[in-house]
């Protein structure tokens, strides 16, 4: 009788341990977490709606500070606390996200950053994809001035006086613009003309979640080094996943706003990890 109430004991105890291991793997609401291709269980309720809302932000939110402001080694925490605010009173991402890229702070790194692109051609190659990418199927491509590769100044906001060449044109004639921009500079630019894109879709869900099928999958192979192995780290492993289709159900369940940081987030990244 010792030995049954025992075992049963045991069994409770590695059921606790078990239940334990499966709120670390589901420790995330975004649909992608984990390795395998499988969905994941559902998370035991230990939280309420509310308190998984707040934690998801939190960690959006982190993301978007690292990614953003690219060899960060913390979180700033005077914005985090503004923009944890401004998220409870509803502000967007997005919004945050480009309260940050335009801001003074992120405008001194753009200033800063001496190093230029000319001695970095992988820079400039995902950077022209990118504004390909995002300029391609939509009504008014974008068109890029001589002072569009600068740090941003007022009143020439989107560097559009004087001659402009297309986002559509060919590397060498965009090379003019952009070979001595900053990795800051580019990464605000393409991040620019990630936002028109998804805006320019955003009428038609289903032709927004077949374009982001396609871009993630596109991104996964251009981020894929040797071997096929990923080069660039998209912070979830399932964005790393080369199922078009799994991506497109995800952006056709998924909001406008997590969307956009979706493709913003890649955007960063892929410049990101070009410029190390």
């Amino acid at each position: 009788m010792v030995f049954v109430e025992r075992s049963a004991s045991k069994r409770a105890a590695w059921a606790v341990s078990l239940t334990c291991l499966s709120l670390v793997a589901t420790s995330c609401d975004l649909p992608w977490v984990g390795s395998g291709s499988a969905p994941l269980p559902s998370p035991v309720p230990t939280e309420s709606p509310e308190e998984r809302s707040a934690r998801r932000d939190r960690e959006v939110l982190q993301e978007i500070y690292r990614v953003t402001i690219a060899g960060a080694d913390a979180v700033d925490a005077q914005w985090f606390a503004q923009s944890l605010g401004s998220r409870v009173q509803g502000a967007s991402f997005e919004g945050i996200h480009n309260g940050l890229l335009h801001s003074e702070a992120y405008t001194r790194l753009e200033k800063g950053d001496s190093r230029g692109t000319r001695s970095n051609p992988l820079v400039l190659d995902r950077f022209f994809w990118l504004i390909r990418e995002f300029n391609r199927a939509i009504p008014e491509p974008a068109r890029f001035g001589a002072s569009a590769g600068r740090p941003r100044r007022v009143p020439d906001l989107d560097g559009t006086a004087g001659p402009t060449v297309s986002a559509l044109a060919e590397p060498r004639d965009l090379l003019s613009v952009f070979e001595d921009s900053s990795v800051f500079t580019l990464k605000r630019v393409a991040a620019e003309q990630g936002i028109r894109k998804v805006e320019s879709l955003r009428d038609d869900r289903v032709g927004l979640a077949r374009w982001y099928g396609s871009f993630v999958v596109k991104c996964n192979v251009l981020a894929g080094g040797q071997e096929g192995r990923l080069q660039v780290d998209w912070g979830l492993a399932r964005r790393g996943s080369g199922n078009e289709a799994f991506h497109e159900q995800w952006a056709l369940s998924a909001s406008l706003d997590q969307v956009l940081w979706e493709v913003l987030n890649r955007t960063h990244r892929l410049i990101n990890m070009s410029g190390h």
